[in-house]
């Protein structure tokens, strides 16, 4: 983390497993807000989107090839979750298409509770933290539930090896 103009900042925009959210940010500088359970919030001057390959990179796998296992594996087309690290449980799940500006990915280890109706959702994590989010608390859940159905379904295969 570094301090830019006071505000703290993400290193080498990578996240990391204290990673819990992963949002744009409209700023004249800032591109990305990132919610981490130890920092706080941190800025990036990176899109999200671009935050999520440098990170898959870093992490020595793809975006384009989770998304292709996760349809092999799992049958999910849309919205598929990635496993960004799954031996460091850095799972993410997008809360709507990745290709629009205001996708947040949100990574469910630090999920405690969830809530929500069919006009919004929020989550409270591990820290206390609370954030709410422009999707129905049946998207919010229907994400969750895929991502870890995406992350069993990796630690069952790593198991049988």
């Amino acid at each position: 983390m570094n301090k830019d103009n006071g505000i703290l900042t993400l290193e080498n925009d990578i996240v990391t497993p204290s990673t819990m959210v992963l949002a744009p940010h409209h700023h004249e500088w800032y591109q990305a807000r990132i919610l981490d359970r130890y920092a706080g919030e941190i800025y990036s001057k990176e899109r999200p989107s671009k935050i999520i390959e440098t990170s898959c990179l870093h992490w020595m796998t793809s975006p384009e090839g989770i998304r292709r296992a996760m349809k092999f594996q799992l049958d999910y087309h849309k919205k598929a979750p990635l496993a960004i690290q799954p031996e460091l449980n850095i799972f993410a799940f997008p809360t709507m298409s990745p290709e629009q500006f205001g996708c947040i990915w949100i990574f469910p280890w630090h999920v405690w509770k969830k809530g929500g109706d069919k006009h919004g959702s929020y989550i409270i994590f591990l820290n206390g933290d609370r954030m709410d989010f422009p999707v129905s608390y049946y998207v919010l859940n229907k994400q969750y539930q895929r991502t870890c159905e995406a992350f069993f379904k990796y630690k069952k295969f790593v198991a049988e090896q």
